[in-house]
């Protein structure tokens, strides 16, 4: 059984299109005719359970917290993924590590992942102030370079597109009740996920052993084993040392040959 592996490359990519929505805020004028920098906090839920906490600071007859006060807030979730055939390369090429030439990988696969942005407020006016400060960015994509693969160190550019904005108004109640302006932004990123990567490791000394396959007899051993013995792949200068004698230390490990045996012995 193959052992299990986790690269956190879903969870990367989750965290890292929730940061491009942390820091935003609005600016709101009071009855003085005064500017406010309001934040607009973000969290990650589903959308059904942004509207229920929303509609729970709004139950009637609740004095201590207002709506005013709570909103605007934001609220994102990932809510699909599928493969993209059409980015589609061939599998079994190989990724090598950008640190060590030992580790590798076959070829990546290309998935889309689906985001939805939601966004609450209490004015039209402030829905509006923090659609034109994310729409703008997205012509219709924005790229996001992120680590996804951190044991190869490979970095990857992950276009992120706004596929459509809905827009809607919550003004179900009595009359009297305050209204909630919802904005839905869906996304879509174009990320990879990879499978469990292998150490590709270098053959640092070889033995062979040659005999008759009949009598038995032992012919002589040759040994090429690299020098220096701890050199790697992208070292400068490398050279094989070879070595032949004629004395049998080694018990025989494989054997072939139509008319002699053949001894391998290989050391990582």
């Amino acid at each position: 059984m193959k052992p299990p592996f986790y690269h956190n490359t879903i969870r990367k990519i989750v965290v890292a299109f929730g940061t491009l929505f942390n820091e935003l805020s609005i600016n709101r004028e009071d009855s003085n005719g005064i500017y406010q920098e309001i934040p607009v906090p973000i969290s990650y839920m589903t959308k059904e359970k942004f509207i229920a906490r929303i509609n729970n600071i709004q139950q009637p007859g609740d004095e201590t917290i207002t709506i005013e006060e709570t909103l605007p807030k934001m609220s994102f979730e990932m809510t699909g993924m599928i493969y993209d055939s059409s980015r589609k390369e061939n599998t079994i090429q190989k990724m090598r590590s950008e640190v060590d030439d030992d580790l590798f990988m076959f070829q990546r696969v290309p998935y889309n992942i689906d985001f939805t942005l939601n966004i609450a407020t209490r004015k039209i006016d402030d829905s509006l102030r923090i659609v034109e400060q994310i729409v703008p960015y997205f012509t219709p994509e924005l790229t996001l370079k992120i680590i996804d693969m951190e044991a190869l160190q490979i970095n990857t550019n992950i276009p992120i597109t706004l596929a459509d904005a809905n827009y809607e108004i919550d003004s179900q109640g009595v009359f009297d009740d305050r209204r909630t302006v919802f904005w839905s932004l869906n996304f879509t990123a174009q990320a990879y996920l990879y499978a469990n990567y292998r150490d590709n490791s270098v053959i640092r000394k070889a033995e062979i052993n040659m005999r008759d396959l009949e009598s038995g007899v032992f012919y002589e051993r040759v040994i090429a084993e690299l020098d220096p013995i701890n050199a790697n792949s992208w070292d400068d200068v490398v050279d094989v040392k070879i070595t032949i004698d004629d004395q049998e230390d080694n018990p025989p490990l494989i054997k072939g040959g139509e008319r002699g045996e053949v001894d391998l012995i290989w050391v990582i």
